[in-house]
């Protein structure tokens, strides 16, 4: 499993220099951040320590977005801007394209989350550029966050377009995670055209990609996807499986976004089912915590 601290240590034994080793420790960030959250949190006090001695603006920029992402999860939205800000400054600091590219795309997702949408399309066609101009490694998750953006603004068309490109160079470049990324945000669009079965295929496909590399909460988005497909189709049954499947796993990474989903769709799906009072409890569970990240 990618997303493990043994895979982690196993994978360091492996690099020959520090720059490898810096890139397998981000690369681990990348993956795991969400949700072994205690190993992280280690892993970015010692890249932090690291950062200050050698005077490493890009490796420091890395470690402060990281950290203000686990405290937006974490209900700490003040001190997650606080920190955001911090890297914003330091922006113009950083020469090499590969990692601007990937912070600028950092930047991107935070402002896209925090409903500045206009900065978020800056940053992203920023990373875009870099990543298209250089042929950079990495440039898949630019077009896989294009396909986020024009989801989420219900353009499907150019959502489904970007979703493609972005399959096409995680296989050429063997991203087992990013391929199965890009497989949830296909299913997804599927979903929201009503093409239930095609959608249905994808996620499961996402599924599998998921537990193969061993991300708990990428499983549970999932899971989380396939019992919206399930109440789609009217098999409430097999919908509630999969939502408290979710639900579990969420609950157990105390994964606060991702809560909050699930208890909405659980909530939806109890309205279906005329369980009005678990319709209540979901829906007031999901607005406490909304209201805590400030979602």
């Amino acid at each position: 499993m990618y997303c493990s601290v043994e895979w982690l240590n196993s994978e360091l034994e492996k690099c020959p220099d520090k720059m490898s080793r810096r890139q397998v420790q981000l690369n681990f960030l990348t993956l795991a951040a969400d949700f072994l959250s205690t190993e992280c949190n280690q892993l970015l006090d010692k890249l932090r320590i690291e950062a200050i001695a050698e005077n490493d603006t890009e490796l420091l920029a890395y470690v402060m977005l990281y950290t203000a992402f686990s405290e937006k999860s974490k209900g700490n939205p003040e001190e997650s801007s606080r920190i955001f800000n911090e890297v914003l400054a330091m922006l113009p600091g950083i020469r090499d394209g590969f990692n601007s590219m990937l912070i600028s795309q950092m930047i991107a997702f935070e402002y896209w989350t925090s409903g500045k949408r206009d900065l978020a399309f800056e940053y992203a066609y920023k990373s875009l550029r870099i990543g298209e101009s250089t042929g950079t490694e990495g440039a898949g998750w630019a077009y896989f966050q294009f396909g986020v953006f024009y989801f989420d603004l219900k353009d499907y068309e150019s959502s489904i377009k970007y979703f493609r490109l972005s399959e096409t160079e995680a296989r050429r470049e063997g991203m087992v995670y990013q391929l199965a990324r890009t497989y949830s945000g296909i299913g997804s669009v599927l979903i929201a055209k009503n093409e239930l079965e095609e959608g249905l295929h994808y996620n499961k496909l996402a599924l599998e990609g998921y537990r193969t590399v061993g991300h708990e909460t990428a499983v549970s988005r999932a899971l989380n996807d396939l019992g919206v497909i399930s109440m789609r189709k009217e098999d409430y049954r097999q919908a509630e499986t999969y939502l408290k499947e979710a639900l579990d796993i969420r609950s157990k990474l105390n994964y606060l976004p991702g809560i909050t989903t699930t208890q909405m769709e659980m909530a939806k799906l109890m309205n279906m089912l005329g369980r009005e009072e678990e319709e209540e409890h979901y829906l007031t569970n999901a607005l406490r915590l909304s209201e805590k990240i400030n979602s």
